[in-house]
């Protein structure tokens, strides 16, 4: 299998087309030339192509999951029926030459019947782009998924938030974010809910840590006066999704949207509440070693809750 980098660029037509850098080959595809579309994730597969999200920028419609050959052209196009959909869509490479996408659904029926007011959906793809299932996940009330990683066994971790009473163990804050594994044949090992503060929180991103754990990000809020501020974390687990450590990383706002082990440390990408986001190295302790600011609110259409 060929090693292809997805690289998500932002066009001023309100198309995003997905960059993919092979051995011996580039090439750029405008997936909807003309059309109000976003590019919301491209994930390499074996057959030296991608599948790649697409929805409009209403982001209530459903979907279309595009199947792109070696060549970028598009081999097969999927557009899920149901009810709602939320914005932010995640992929995630499955171990064994395919792909996973994890989205959301409100009030709908693809997977399963609805669990909720809104459940995880987990996409499943081979490695020739096909379609092998359909899942979703939740609780009694509104979860959602915003990260999805491979466990190395056929399984996979989820990140998103929850209120649901019934989806891990309930707790009196309002909405938290959550870690929840999922097993090869497809039942929910375990759950683990986290929230630094006492109001919401989310975890929008998930990556192994090098050394047999996982890395989690995300936000909790945070009350300071008559102020809401969202501030940025990333925790360490192991495997069985028990919490190791966590560092507050940010003082004046913002939400990690993504995170990757360094020797010694990490690298969390946080979305500032000034627009643009931060990409910043930190040692195993949580401090900051360097930092580069990417971009602005005007030049990166982008929300808290999107990446690659």
């Amino acid at each position: 299998m060929r090693a292809l980098h997805p690289i998500l660029t932002a066009c001023t037509s309100l198309c995003l087309l997905p960059t993919l850098l092979a051995q011996d080959s580039v090439w750029n595809l405008d997936v909807t030339p003309g059309s109000h579309t976003w590019m919301k994730t491209a994930v390499p597969i074996a057959s030296g192509g991608a599948v790649a999200v697409r929805q409009s920028p209403w982001s209530t419609e459903p979907p279309t999951l595009e199947v792109l050959n070696a060549s970028g052209h598009i081999a097969q196009s999927i557009t899920p029926s149901g009810g709602l959909w939320g914005p932010t869509f995640r992929g995630a490479t499955d171990g064994f030459g395919g792909a996973y996408i994890d989205a959301t659904e409100y009030l709908g029926s693809v997977g399963g019947t609805s669990l909720g007011g809104g459940d995880a959906v987990v996409f499943r793809l081979d490695g020739a782009g096909q379609l092998l299932w359909t899942r979703r996940f939740g609780g009694d009330g509104t979860d959602s998924g915003l990260g999805v990683l491979e466990d190395g066994a056929g399984g996979f971790y989820l990140v998103g938030n929850t209120n649901s009473g019934n989806f891990g163990s309930a707790s009196p804050s309002p909405q938290d974010g959550y870690l929840a594994h999922v097993d090869s044949t497809g039942m929910v090992s375990w759950v683990r809910r986290l929230n630094p503060g006492t109001d919401f929180g989310v975890l929008t991103a998930i990556a192994h840590d090098g050394q047999g754990g996982l890395l989690v990000g995300g936000s909790f809020d945070d009350h300071s006066g008559f102020l809401v501020i969202p501030r940025g974390f990333v925790a360490g687990f192991d495997t069985q999704g028990i919490q190791q450590w966590h560092h507050s990383i940010h003082s004046s706002g913002g939400s990690v949207a993504a995170v990757q082990p360094r020797s010694g440390g990490y690298v969390e990408l946080a979305h500032s509440p000034y627009g643009g986001y931060q990409c910043t190295g930190r040692d195993n302790a949580g401090l900051a070693q360097w930092s580069m600011t990417l971009g602005s609110s005007s030049s990166l259409h982008t929300t808290p809750y999107d990446r690659g």
